[in-house]
């Protein structure tokens, strides 16, 4: 399978001892985004709406205590809000598969070492990207602050009617009695 977005050839330009780095950076952060269960410490404010007045409301099935935000009105846990924050998998299931990933194993193959399924395993991918994402800093761009692009910005809008469009590369299409010659009488 063509890898599109040039990750396999990333990883496996990686030295290994930036693969062992990467791999240690991805742990610690998954280990912090997962839920440890009952022990965490209350949110200082809501993950929602950012209001500090919450107050405790009950427990969960698997002993985590609830919180009811004053401001909204929402209930929530330590752990909503975070990108790992709803997942039933255990954390050796997660450590498996970065190790897979980091490894440049392919979607199915990443799956299969960790034992779950080929849908599972593309919802993983995509939740490790989005944890990998989460600890880089925001892109910023302004004075003092030089950006380049590489891609072509074409002003002109593709849709609708190009029948008087000089530069569009294919003819418009015709509906009616030009687009096969004329109707029969």
């Amino acid at each position: 399978m063509e890898d599109r977005f040039g990750y396999g050839a990333i990883v496996r330009a990686m030295r290994p001892e930036e693969r062992e780095e990467m791999l240690g950076l991805l742990l610690e952060a998954v280990a912090g985004e997962m839920p440890a269960g009952a022990e965490e410490e209350p949110p200082e404010a809501c993950p929602r709406c950012g209001c500090p007045r919450t107050v405790r409301r009950g427990r969960d099935a698997d002993g985590a205590q609830r919180r009811l935000c004053r401001g909204c009105g929402r209930s929530f846990r330590a752990s909503t809000g975070r990108v790992l924050g709803t997942t039933r998998l255990p954390a050796a299931t997660w450590a498996r598969y970065a190790e897979a990933m980091l490894a440049g194993a392919t979607l199915r193959d990443a799956a299969a070492a960790c034992g779950v399924s080929l849908k599972t395993g593309f919802s993983m991918r995509h939740r490790l990207c989005e944890v990998m994402a989460s600890m880089l800093p925001a892109f910023e761009a302004g004075p003092g602050c030089p950006v380049e692009a590489d891609e072509a910005l074409v002003p002109d809008s593709l849709s609708g009617n190009h029948s008087r469009s000089a530069g569009f590369p294919c003819p418009a299409p015709h509906a009616g009695a030009g687009a096969t010659g004329p109707l029969p009488a």
